[in-house]
């Protein structure tokens, strides 16, 4: 008879167990589906995002990015910070651009070639703030690990599982870790994080690692117009030929939730 109550309590145990699981799933989803819409939504959006990457051997670089968006408008520049190390130095090199889009037409410029692409703006070749940042949608499940500081503030750490492993933008990579930092107060997204390994020259696998930091976001503050318009530097030439423009897809699986 004792038994068979430990048998049913157990079996209780392990009932609100996988209930709970399914529920820290299901809210891992929505905050990141919030954070993600906060973006999408906005009239506009602007903010400074500070990227370091890490290839073991093959070196580390700093990026930054600065992203205005206004409607179907962007611009958006990158700059590296610091010294780049190795072969990651040639990366920040080609790296350092800007991008405009005016709705109508998208330049890109290139600063190591001091010189820029033109082309009828397309929508997929917009950087889109809430893709990029989402990681999510079908292409990905959600885990809430645990809460941590973030800037002085306390943040969900949620785990990005992307579904598709034969997604291009994971290509050659292995042992992928995605994690999302979201401020537990305003539901936004602080910080991201990836980790994993890469295969490198010669097939040599690289460790990896992403750190991105999320600064001055403002959401809904008017951005002048002149921002969105574009004045080839003195000296540039335009490029023609086979060099496509950038797309939005800096992540894995940078799709909406």
């Amino acid at each position: 008879m004792k038994f068979m109550q430990a048998g049913r309590w157990m079996a209780a145990v392990s009932l609100i167990g996988l209930a709970a699981s399914a529920a820290a799933a299901q809210d891992a989803a929505a905050i990141m589906k919030r954070a993600v819409q906060a973006i999408q939504n906005a009239r506009t959006y602007q903010a400074v995002w500070q990227m370091t990457t890490s290839m073991g051997q093959m070196g580390s670089m700093t990026m930054k990015m600065e992203i205005k968006k206004s409607g179907n408008k962007t611009a958006m520049k990158m700059s590296p910070v610091g010294q780049p190390t190795g072969m990651m130095a040639m990366g920040a090199t080609m790296a350092n651009m800007q991008m405009v889009d005016d709705g109508k037409t998208s330049w890109v410029y290139l600063a190591g070639m001091n010189g820029y692409m033109k082309q009828p703006s397309q929508a997929s070749n917009r950087p889109n703030p809430a893709q990029m940042m989402g990681i999510g949608g079908q292409e990905a499940t959600y885990k809430l690990l645990r809460t941590e500081q973030v800037g002085g503030k306390p943040a969900y750490v949620i785990q990005v599982i992307p579904k598709n492993a034969n997604d291009p933008r994971l290509r050659n990579m292995q042992n992928l870790q995605v994690l999302a930092y979201v401020d537990k107060a305003t539901g936004r997204t602080r910080q991201m994080r990836m980790s994993g390994t890469m295969s490198g020259p010669q097939g040599q696998s690289q460790p990896m690692n992403i750190n991105m930091i999320i600064q001055n976001e403002q959401v809904n503050v008017p951005i002048p117009d002149s921002v969105f318009k574009f004045t080839p530097p003195t000296g540039a030439k335009q490029m023609k030929g086979g060099m496509g423009m950038p797309g939005p897809g800096m992540a894995p699986g940078g799709g909406r939730p």
